[in-house]
């Protein structure tokens, strides 16, 4: 460490280049600082404060930052790797370009936070806020999550695959275009959580339950969603082929267009649910409940019936059909 690094910092509250391994920093008040390649690794900062700073370039890996208050700080292309960070708190902070790995933010708190192009190999997040918590182009595959509070999280074309979100509280998330196939949310409730063109292939939705879940364009290949109720939901243009949904219950929703070909659907409830235009083909229905479903449009070539409430459902209107059909002569 540099004596005179640390003594610049302190007085004039900006440095370039400097030397701060192993320095002891816990408590400092460093708010507004500006740290421009800087080496601050192993240094303790337990406590301290950095409100509105920027760190650019700089090194943290390994460092004490527990207890520290970041919050609406810049950090652009920084080191975190293996640093302690418990309890810390770095809300409404950007991360730019920085290094999570093997970090450990475990009860920290990342409200408002905003992370375009980290790297989060091993990160434990567990018990950690990341309500509204925005992150975008990310590998989260070896993110430990637990307990979270992810109330409107933002997660755009990122890589969930495999992820676990055990006890996490994923009202209102956001997932739009992630990679999330194999992901188990098994035993959560999913209230407007959203998964517009998100890739679901595989995952384990069986006994989950959300209100109004937005599931447009979403590709469900494969997933288990056995005893899964979902109302008031919306999965037009969804994918559902060879997807498992014995006993499910999609009600009072948006099934339009959507491909469930080769799937199961046994004593599944899709009553009051708009399936116009959806494939059902090969699909297997037995015992479904389709009371005052909208069945306008749908392809249903050894499609199994058998057992299925299709009284009081609508049928194709030949007229609308015709007008959807139309086109103009040459």
């Amino acid at each position: 460490m540099d004596a005179n690094a640390l003594q610049q910092l302190l007085s004039m509250r900006t440095l370039l280049k400097g030397d701060l391994t192993g320095a002891n920093l816990a408590g400092q008040d460093l708010s507004g600082c500006r740290l421009e390649d800087c080496d601050l690794g192993g240094s303790t900062l337990t406590g301290a404060c950095l409100k509105g700073a920027h760190f650019v370039r700089c090194s943290l890996r390994g460092a004490r930052l527990d207890g520290l208050v970041a919050t609406g700080t810049d950090f652009a292309g920084v080191d975190f790797s293996g640093v302690s960070a418990v309890k810390a708190d770095f809300g409404k902070s950007f991360f730019q370009s920085c290094d999570f790995s093997n970090a450990d933010f475990s009860g920290a708190s990342l409200v408002r936070a905003d992370c375009y192009e980290c790297r989060f190999a091993g990160t434990n997040l567990q018990n950690a806020d990341l309500s509204r918590w925005s992150v975008r182009a990310t590998d989260l595959t070896t993110v430990v999550f637990a307990n979270n509070r992810m109330e409107m999280t933002y997660l755009a074309n990122s890589d969930v695959s495999g992820q676990r979100f055990p006890g996490c509280d994923l009202a209102l998330t956001l997932f739009l275009g992630c990679q999330m196939k194999q992901a188990d949310f098994t035993g959560l409730t999913l209230d407007r959580t959203r998964f517009v063109d998100s890739q679901l292939d595989g995952a384990l939705l069986a006994g989950v339950s959300g209100q109004y879940v937005a599931l447009m364009g979403a590709s469900l290949k494969k997933a288990d969603l056995r005893d899964a109720r979902f109302e008031f939901s919306d999965a037009t243009d969804a994918v559902f082929c060879e997807a498992q949904c014995k006993g499910m219950r999609f009600e009072k929703s948006c099934l339009v267009g959507a491909d469930c070909r080769q799937s199961s659907w046994v004593s599944a409830v899709l009553s009051y649910t708009d399936c116009s235009h959806a494939q059902f083909d090969g699909a297997d229905f037995m015992d479904a409940d389709f009371s005052h479903a909208n069945l306008h449009s749908v392809s249903d070539a050894k499609t199994q019936w058998s057992g299925a409430r299709l009284a009081s459902a609508r049928r194709t209107d030949e007229a609308l059909a015709r007008a959807e059909n139309w086109q103009p002569a040459l």
